[in-house]
């Protein structure tokens, strides 16, 4: 089959022509799945009048039968963020949903920088309060505190990334459908999965089969600072899958810990995932792995802690019973490339 070089569509389950969580990497921000509007906006920011004028442009964004939910990422200094005014925070704050500050991500322009997630859903889309705060509880037990050694067994099993020749062979197809199948994924969605050449896939195999694996969507991004346009590298860890008869064995641990160590050799800015809340394996996942919070973060410029609310839906397998229209808040987690480095580098 074709390998296709096809930019990202905002999709989070993969459709034709190519699936993307990375999603549109334009401003104003374009159609995605689940009545989603979603961009970048590629100029670096660099005054606070300018990020409230900004935002001023999302609350203005209309909503409507095919919109509900608005999402876009912003690069802005560090500076324009903490000299935001009491007034100017004020009237960014509500769109205020998640900060990464890019420091140590291996490129002198973007050091003072940070990438700020802004969001604004219509009332029908809103996370009920006692439910966010219940999830920010969750975030804060499961990273700021010590967690007890893993008791794993999955070092027995091996792991690669999956090659040209992997992706074309009918085995792989064959045993990556029946990993998605119990999130509603078709064969023709397993396959535009592994056509798409943005992505890094990774497989744990027991016994020659295909048990559990993970992806990285890589996005190059143009952004431009003054004169400049300098090229931000960022990739996503999205859509892990393991089979029902081996989970709880760590195996999603090692295989986004090899995922990363693979990162850790490439062109990376910027390795994120946007961690489902109710999930509390992932996010142990994510603590052990050493990625930082994005609540973390808006704390430390005055933020009050947010979510992604109501970003997607993430099924919960064959007993997720609730509606179908039932979205998922989601957690922004990170290693900028020196810290990719310093944490996963010496793998090998």
């Amino acid at each position: 089959m074709a390998i296709e070089n096809t930019p990202g569509n905002g999709y989070d389950i993969p459709r034709d022509p190519a699936p993307s969580s990375v999603g549109n990497i334009e401003y104003p921000p374009g159609p995605a799945s689940e009545q989603r509007r979603k961009g970048i906006f590629h100029s670096v920011i660099e005054q606070s009048g300018d990020f409230v004028e900004l935002s001023q442009d999302l609350a203005a964004f209309p909503f409507d039968a095919e919109t509900t939910r608005y999402s876009i990422r912003t690069f802005v200094t560090a500076n324009a963020l903490l000299a935001l005014s009491p007034s100017q925070r004020a009237s960014v704050t509500p769109f205020v949903e998640g900060i990464i500050p890019l420091h140590g991500c291996g490129n002198d322009a973007f050091e003072d920088v940070c990438l700020v997630y802004t969001g604004r859903n219509h009332p029908s889309r809103i996370t009920p309060p006692d439910e966010a705060a219940e999830a920010i509880e969750r975030v804060n037990r499961i990273f700021h505190h010590d967690l007890p050694p893993p008791t794993s067994s999955a070092g027995q099993l091996s792991y690669a990334i999956l090659s040209e020749d992997d992706r074309e062979d009918p085995r792989v197809l064959a045993d990556m459908a029946g990993l998605y199948r119990a999130f509603g994924w078709e064969p023709d969605d397993v396959t535009s999965l592994l056509t798409n050449r943005h992505n890094v896939l990774i497989a744990a195999r027991d016994e020659g089969h295909i048990v559990s694996t993970g992806m990285a969507e890589r996005a190059e991004i143009p952004v431009r600072r003054a004169a400049n346009t300098i090229p931000f590298i960022m990739y996503e860890l999205t859509e892990a899958a393991t089979l029902p008869s081996h989970r709880g064995r760590g195996i999603y641990t090692q295989v986004a810990a090899e995922l990363m160590s693979y990162l850790s050799r490439t062109d990376v800015n910027l390795a994120y995932a946007e961690s489902n809340v109710r999930a509390e394996g992932v996010l142990r996942a994510g603590k052990r792995l050493g990625r930082r919070t994005s609540t973390d973060a808006l704390a430390s410029f005055g933020f009050p802690p947010r979510l992604l609310e109501r970003h997607v839906r993430i099924s919960e397998g064959p007993g997720d019973n609730r509606p179908e229209d039932a979205k998922n808040d989601l957690l922004p987690t990170y290693l900028t490339r020196y810290q990719l480095l310093n944490v996963h580098g010496n793998r090998t």
